[in-house]
């Protein structure tokens, strides 16, 4: 799962999980007898945003390094029918109609061809606004619902 309610669901069981332990530790210890469990759960919750906000973020910069794609510049090129991408030895075009679902964020847009696989589009590629709201009445004419 990806996206806002990924990122929703993700925030609540870390908040319930921080939550129980502050409500756990206010007793005494008496109540439960299982004042480690309180701690536990805590450093879980801690544990959740620690992974998804620090380590994921350094194993995709990572992986990116590693298979050299930010070694290469693409070309990016659009019209009402397709996406077209270039690099040196490979190119990929798609329609826009056969595109899943695509997601708009501050700094790229996601062009989902299905539930795994995505186009990444960064916006410092696009050159201004105007080709912003190009891209955006590209997927609007050809029925892809946006996600922002």
């Amino acid at each position: 799962m990806r996206g806002p309610k990924a990122h929703a669901i993700l925030w609540a069981v870390a908040l319930i999980n921080i939550g129980a332990t502050a409500l756990f530790l206010s007793f005494d210890g008496s109540l439960f007898g299982y004042e480690w469990l309180s701690y536990v759960n805590g450093f879980v919750g801690f544990g959740i945003l620690f992974l998804s906000y620090v380590l994921r973020p350094i194993q995709v910069r990572r992986h990116y390094k590693m298979n050299g794609i930010s070694k290469f510049e693409y070309q990016w090129s659009a019209d009402e029918t397709e996406i077209r991408s270039e690099r040196e030895g490979l190119r990929s075009q798609f329609n826009w109609t056969s595109l899943y679902l695509a997601t708009e964020t501050k700094e790229h847009f996601f062009f989902w061809i299905n539930k795994i696989q995505a186009v990444v589009l960064p916006k410092r590629a696009l050159k201004n606004e105007s080709e912003f709201d190009t891209i955006r009445k590209f997927l609007a004419k050809a029925g892809v619902k946006v996600n922002a």
